[in-house]
């Protein structure tokens, strides 16, 4: 059994995409899933080999080192060095030196590596679980060290967002509000489309947009969401985008009315919208005006801050 984590909020959202492959799904909580086997899914940020696990009252950091030193396999073939980490509500914390002394051994003896605390080759983790659970694991695959820019999104919620568009193949797509691309890049990399529209108004981003792809299904251009004069009325199915939330600068108050106004007019009947905001009551409002209708919304959480995911559908026949 494997253990992946990914930003919380999107439980449904993976597992469907999990069922969807064929891969048993053990448990799904709050941003993490206990499936049967690993598969490099593109949303998942860290991934384990589950070595051992506790729960209900046992699940505290002593009874987890004790239960890893007397059910941890004998791992054959391991080579170089490791270090031991403890994670509570994911943070990691510090623990009495016994208990890592305790869990180092284990490892040892199970594995014949080294202890390196400082640059390992490998990690192992326990990680306790604020739904009453924790687990022994081995790090098989670590989240990306790439360190988002303000307001950029990171590959993984990104790769989320397009998965909750429903993208099916020959799809005309659309971010306008692309910033630094971390949404067309994950719809260029893993997913179907036909022809992909993004834009900002930034004129520096936009530069950095059109290095994105030389893929002549890609549209670059320095565009204001609010008039996509380039794309015609009722030409595209799915828009995926992260429109600015007003954290770092304030928006102007017309701003999602307009929008949708504008998502409308291009949007074929029954086309799809992904929205990420952190002020979904404006957003929700808005659609309202645009005679779109608010088909899911649910709460997540990006970078620690609260934000809701809205999926919004123009109303009518025909679309994908």
């Amino acid at each position: 059994m494997v253990a992946s984590t990914f930003p919380a909020g999107f439980e449904g959202v993976v597992a469907k995409c999990l069922a969807a492959a064929g891969v048993r799904v053990f448990r799904m909580c709050g941003g993490l899933a206990l499936y049967e086997a690993e598969d490099r899914f593109p949303f998942f940020s860290n991934t384990f080999l589950v070595l051992s696990s506790v729960s209900g009252k046992q699940a505290a950091f002593e009874k987890m080192v004790a239960e890893a030193g007397r059910s941890m396999p004998k791992l054959r073939n391991r080579r170089g060095s490791f270090r031991v980490r403890f994670s509570e509500g994911n943070r990691f914390v510090g623990v009495p030196k016994s208990l890592t002394l305790a869990a180092e051994k284990t490892i040892v003896r199970n594995t014949g590596m080294t202890v390196d605390r400082v640059n390992p080759g490998t990690e192992y983790w326990f990680l306790l679980r604020s739904e009453g659970f924790g687990f022994f694991g081995e790090l098989l695959r670590k989240q990306t060290a790439h360190k988002p820019r303000r307001g950029e999104l990171r590959p993984e919620l990104a790769n989320l967002l397009c998965h909750c568009a429903g993208l099916p193949p020959n799809a005309v797509v659309c971010d306008p509000f692309a910033g630094y691309g971390a949404i067309p890049a994950q719809m260029i990399r893993h997913f179907p489309f036909s022809r992909l529209y993004i834009g900002d108004t930034d004129e520096e981003r936009v530069t950095l947009l059109k290095t994105l792809s030389a893929d002549r299904r890609v549209a670059v251009s320095r565009s204001d969401a609010r008039a996509l004069d380039h794309i015609g009325p009722g030409s595209v199915d799915r828009i995926v985008t992260d429109p600015p939330w007003g954290v770092y600068s304030p928006i102007d108050s017309s701003l999602p009315r307009e929008t949708l106004a504008e998502f409308a007019r291009i949007m074929k009947a029954g086309g799809k919208i992904v929205l990420l905001t952190a002020c979904s009551e404006l957003w929700v409002a808005a659609a309202e005006d645009a005679a779109l209708e608010t088909a899911e919304t649910f709460p997540v959480l990006v970078n620690g801050k609260k934000a809701s995911v809205l999926v919004l559908i123009k109303a009518g026949f025909g679309g994908l």
